[in-house]
């Protein structure tokens, strides 16, 4: 498995484990630990702003519904 493969799957997973480890020895960390917890970081954000996205178009199309009646 390749250090990009090892980085993928924690992103995916989130791996709890090295939160933890951060948290409580972050200097226990390696380069690519952390790497892997940024690309979490950056997945999450976008997903949490799509989803913020799709609620936000969701209640635009539910007023705009209620203004046509």
């Amino acid at each position: 498995m390749t250090e990009n493969d090892r980085n993928i799957i924690v992103s995916v997973w989130n791996d709890m484990v090295l939160r933890n480890r951060l948290e409580h020895d972050p200097y226990s960390l390696t380069s690519q630990q952390l790497i892997a917890l940024k690309s979490n970081d950056e997945i999450n954000q976008k997903i949490a702003l799509s989803s913020l996205e799709q609620s936000l178009d969701e209640l635009a199309m539910s007023v705009n519904s209620g203004l046509s009646k």
